[in-house]
């Protein structure tokens, strides 16, 4: 597919999504969505050049990059990859992209509110009042799912914690930060 045409069906796509000028976006994704137009990873700065011109110099785009093997090894490491896909790891990669210092919940951040949403809670999953879904809440962030269902986003189990559900429970792991111990609690299932 030529350049041309896969812009203009990325751009019909952000419009069905109402994506606009300003706003705030985060994305779930599943790299299927840029690779369903042919099997080319350069779509994927084909993708970031159409959304960024989208959301403009006032809106914010977030991305999870998410490590759980943190959760099973029980140490932290420095610039690990993303476990949630090909696609989070471009966009981990990229010039004026930072990421959340969260151990699991790591989100790769473009933006307007880049240092307000980078300055979130490390050894938390969604507890305190510095939480970056918290704040994607107050925020006003617009979410959406490309090739990736939305039933399954970490914002949900949030929004359960927030609510006590009864099918979920708070747990704390021991995990290794440099040379110290920190205590990571996380709402599972």
């Amino acid at each position: 597919m030529s350049v041309k045409k896969l812009s203009d069906e990325l751009a019909k796509i952000l419009d069905f999504l109402n994506i606009r000028k300003n706003e705030n976006v985060m994305m779930h994704c599943n790299s299927a969505g840029i690779l369903q137009f042919g099997n080319n990873k350069k779509n994927y700065n084909i993708f970031w050049k159409i959304l960024k011109k989208r959301i403009g110099n006032k809106g914010t785009f977030i991305i999870p990059t998410y490590n759980y093997r943190i959760l099973k090894t029980k140490r932290a490491i420095k610039n690990t990859k993303s476990e949630v896909g090909d696609l989070t790891n471009f966009f981990k990669k990229q010039k004026k992209f930072s990421s959340t210092k969260n151990l699991v919940f790591s989100h790769s951040v473009y933006g307007k509110l880049k240092k307000e949403l980078i300055n979130s809670n490390n050894y938390t999953a969604f507890k305190n009042d510095n939480n970056i879904f918290q704040k994607i809440l107050n925020n006003n962030f617009k979410i959406f799912g490309f090739c990736s269902p939305l039933n399954t986003a970490t914002l949900i189990h949030f929004i359960e914690e927030k609510n006590n559900v009864p099918y979920r429970y708070n747990k704390n792991f021991k995990i290794k930060v440099s040379n110290k111990i920190v205590n990571y609690e996380y709402f599972v299932g």
